[in-house]
């Protein structure tokens, strides 16, 4: 989970703000590809800078990274005061940055706000909502934390409720939408269920049959679960200047065919993906219809757009359904090893037996 999802960002940071395009296929499934693609468009003048490093993964990881830190220091415990100090010193500092000394580059607009919110307040609070009132989410919600969840799913693979419930308040920790909480629980919920799963059929068992009984109260998130489009009617209940007609609400990850919304994409094609509904869709599209990690991790990455939230959501999603793979290992140890220094591997192994330091 955790090797796919840092993967899955390194990748995808280098398409990230090419128009997204959900047919073209034009990187293959290796490193070299991925640079002579990128060489190509700065010969051609299409992009000025290579973004980053080649292995470097960006700020959903550094992100992820931060949680894993929060959990391991507050001795497994969720601790959001913790976890939002931790998220404010990366964007600042350079706090596990993929190439330590480099400046710190990917904030959301949303974070952005929470992060002026602390720095305006003078303290920081536990949510970026009032404690305990869920009322107060709103109908704005980017992907920011449904692209860190790697390794929750890993420490609460054994308390399917619990992990649920830390997943979804940890997104109110950057995050007041209602859609990005709730999809932190179903996301989390679908990889606990898979990574409990002995069969060989996932697609049937968990994505199908399973994840239909996730409980929520928030109709686009039903609507996904079942993998459906959402009702006619529902278009009122959101803002009309991204959403003007039924494919705009269509979940439907399950159809071959992907299916996106054409009123946000001709709004932003550079940026397609960022809302937490459509990085989930075309996550679970990639996911659902591949036959392995890393032919899915490419798929997100072809996608463009916001390709690096969308291909680290993959990256943990069939790092769940799939486990780890000698292909994962490869495309790790050719890039990104050098930056990383198994860190973020060495915190799996750390949350997933709960090593607890002497302090």
């Amino acid at each position: 989970m955790v090797m796919g999802s840092l993967l899955g960002d390194a990748l995808g940071t280098h398409t990230e703000f090419f128009n997204f395009d959900a047919k073209k296929q034009d990187i293959n499934q290796n490193w070299d590809s991925l640079i002579q693609f990128i060489e190509h468009n700065l010969k051609m003048g299409y992009i000025k800078k290579q973004r980053t490093e080649f292995g470097v993964h960006s700020d959903d990881f550094s992100m992820a990274k931060c949680v894993a830190d929060s959990f391991i220091e507050n001795d497994y415990n969720f601790d959001p005061v913790d976890m939002r100090k931790r998220f404010a010193l990366w964007w600042y500092f350079g706090l596990n940055n993929g190439f330590e000394g480099n400046r710190s580059f990917g904030l959301g607009r949303e974070i952005n706000q929470g992060f002026q919110k602390i720095i305006n307040e003078g303290k920081v609070n536990k949510y970026v909502i009032d404690e305990g009132k869920l009322e107060q989410m709103t109908d704005v919600s980017g992907n920011g934390s449904v692209m860190r969840l790697a390794y929750i799913p890993i420490l609460y693979r054994e308390e399917l409720e619990k992990g649920e419930y830390v997943a979804k308040y940890h997104s109110l920790t950057t995050h007041s939408g209602n859609e990005a909480y709730d999809l932190c629980g179903l996301l989390t919920y679908l990889c606990i269920n898979l990574l409990q799963y002995p069969g060989n059929s996932p697609q049937r068992d968990i994505f199908t049959t399973k994840l239909k009984q996730y409980k929520t109260q928030i109709p686009s998130i039903k609507a996904f679960a079942y993998s459906q489009k959402e009702s006619f009617n529902s278009l009122k209940n959101y803002n009309i200047q991204f959403n003007q007609n039924e494919l705009d609400r269509y979940w439907d990850w399950k159809d071959e065919k992907l299916v996106v919304s054409q009123t946000r994409l001709n709004i932003d094609a550079t940026y397609f993906g960022s809302y937490s509904m459509d990085s989930a869709y075309l996550a679970m599209h990639a996911s659902y219809h591949s036959k392995s990690q890393v032919e899915a991790i490419f798929r997100a990455v072809n996608f463009k757009g916001d390709s690096d939230s969308v291909a680290s959501i993959v990256g943990y999603i069939t790092g769940a359904m799939y486990g780890l793979s000698p292909e994962i290992i490869k495309l790790y140890n050719d890039k990104c090893l050098q930056y990383d220094q198994f860190q973020s591997l060495i915190r799996a192994y750390m949350i997933h037996y709960q090593i607890k330091f002497n302090k």
